[in-house]
């Protein structure tokens, strides 16, 4: 056990300051890894040494992590590589004590992301992690078409200022290497939609009137930097509390495309935003939430700022109604249940 103490230790050093790199971190982890041993404080030395080169393995040579990849990579690849992910993420950003809890992972297999409740400096935040294969977790040129990449880059660009939208969440962190992830801030409240429905006695109009305010405040934002956001509604605004104030922030960027396309003028002046055209098949309704759609959006599959605001207008429904079903029980009488009945409406 003496000489596997201060093998320990080298090993530690060698991993954290780099300066001999992780290739004999690596093959020494896998020669005693193969070795039987009946020593439990042995054991538990090896248990320790695979922890810590999986964190070493992120900056070995790209030869070093290819052979890690291989090597390891057998049965279930998926969770190997998600595991590997989580534990690198959290030791990126061990200085704000990031803790991210695996037990509430959800998947959004159609974008290819894992999104984990986490905790930062004892806040609460979100993590979104990419669903890597072993390809793009050994080269970055695979990740450049990938869902996420489009959402890191719009909080990038509503985040890059001194002062930003105190409406739009704040972007904690995020990478478009391997594992490519973001982390955003979130609030122990929850969603607009789920503080809506839980009151239990109605707010006065002046609260409400100033949740709209502050989304309103938050897209108006995000058509300066010429963003259609394409999913606004009550789901994906979150309550914050500010000075023992509710303060509302937007807080979902999947959906969110940049509009602006054409290079400036020459006199410096912004040119006319154009629109976004998506497809219109099957795979587009199951994407975009039907009942928040603008009828240009649901016909042609075009969405520009004019249709936030139409989202913006039915998002004004579900707050001045406490988080109701847009065109249920409509003053008509009639209800529009499906999904179906609203495209046709």
């Amino acid at each position: 056990m003496y000489n596997f103490f201060y093998y320990f230790l080298a090993i530690i050093e060698q991993a954290l300051t780099g300066e001999q790199g992780c290739g004999g971190v690596l093959r020494s982890w896998d020669e005693n890894n193969s070795k039987e041993t009946k020593d439990e404080q042995d054991q538990i030395v090896l248990e320790h040494l695979e922890k810590l080169c999986q964190r070493a393995v992120f900056v070995a040579t790209p030869s070093s992590f290819k052979r890690f990849l291989t090597e390891n990579c057998k049965g279930d690849e998926k969770q190997f590589i998600e595991d590997l992910s989580i534990l690198h993420v959290s030791s990126t950003y061990r200085d704000k004590v990031l803790e991210i809890l695996p037990e509430s992972r959800v998947q959004l297999v159609q974008y290819r992301v894992n999104t984990y409740g986490a905790l930062m400096n004892g806040k609460k935040c979100l993590v979104k992690l990419h669903q890597h294969s072993k390809e793009e977790m050994l080269g970055t040129d695979a990740l450049k078409a990938v869902p996420l990449r489009e959402e890191i880059e719009i909080l990038k660009i509503l985040n890059a200022v001194v002062e930003p939208c105190p409406n739009i969440v704040q972007l904690l962190g995020s990478s478009f290497e391997a594992p490519m992830h973001l982390i955003m801030e979130r609030t122990p409240k929850g969603d607009l939609l789920t503080y809506l429905k839980g009151l239990e006695d109605p707010p006065e109009a002046d609260v409400l009137l100033q949740i709209a305010v502050d989304v309103s405040n938050a897209m108006l934002y995000l058509g300066v930097h010429d963003i259609i956001h394409r999913d606004l509604g009550a789901k994906n605004c979150f309550v914050f509390m500010r000075e023992r104030k509710l303060l509302t922030k937007l807080g979902d960027f999947h959906l969110a495309i940049l509009s602006y396309s054409g290079a400036r003028s020459p006199t410096g002046e912004d040119q006319p935003c154009k629109s976004v055209k998506s497809p219109v098949n099957e795979d587009f309704f199951n994407q975009f939430a039907v009942r928040w759609m603008a009828a240009e959006a649901i016909r042609m599959g075009e969405f520009s700022s004019a249709s936030d605001v139409w989202s913006f207008g039915v998002l004004l429904f579900e707050i001045f109604t406490f988080g109701c079903k847009p065109y249920d029980n409509m003053p008509s009488g009639r209800s529009l249940e499906r999904d179906e009945d609203v495209r046709e409406f």
